[in-house]
């Protein structure tokens, strides 16, 4: 069966694509629950408004992906900007959030001042484009969420040395 949004390839891999505002369930394909599921900015003005909204956000995403994937093996990456302080990707990545998930988190700058992918970024390269676009850089590159006029802490996870020669999953996400 083949459609825009749902469709099985000739491998018998079932591909399914949300938006954030549909209900996340009914993914299993035949006897399977899905193995992996990629959230790719799980955040939108429209669901970050409220608390209201982003605990719904919130329970549309555990119950239908973190409790929905094939046991055992199921993964679940969350790719995204943190759009406000207390949004998708600020809560799902707190220490005391679910100690089962694995949880990345990336700065350009790291904190000991060198680029986190010096060759692509250098750090010149990286003060023109802070200098050109401050807030917007901040969010997709320093992984700040705006403070809307409140006080956050963000917290980076990823220490390069620390996960050397740790067998990481291989993803690729592209977000144009």
């Amino acid at each position: 069966r083949q459609a825009e949004a749902d469709w099985v390839s000739l491998t018998d891999v079932r591909v399914r694509a949300f938006g954030m505002m549909s209900a996340v369930r009914g993914g299993k394909h035949r006897q399977y629950r899905p193995s992996l599921a990629i959230l790719d900015d799980p955040d939108s003005e429209e669901t970050v408004g409220t608390t209201r909204l982003r605990d719904k956000q919130q329970g549309k995403v555990v119950a239908g992906l973190a409790f929905g994937l094939e046991p055992m093996v199921g993964r679940l990456f969350m790719v995204g900007t943190p759009l406000h302080p207390d949004c998708l990707v600020c809560r799902f990545t707190k220490p005391d959030f679910d100690s089962r998930w694995l949880k990345l988190r990336f700065a350009a700058i790291q904190e000991d001042g060198t680029p986190l992918w010096p060759e692509r970024w250098t750090i010149e390269a990286l003060q023109e484009e802070e200098d050109a676009a401050p807030e917007a850089f901040a969010m997709e590159m320093m992984d700040t969420p705006p403070s809307a006029g409140k006080p956050f802490e963000t917290i980076h996870y990823y220490d390069r040395e620390e996960w050397r020669d740790v067998d990481l999953p291989k993803i690729l996400a592209f977000d144009p």
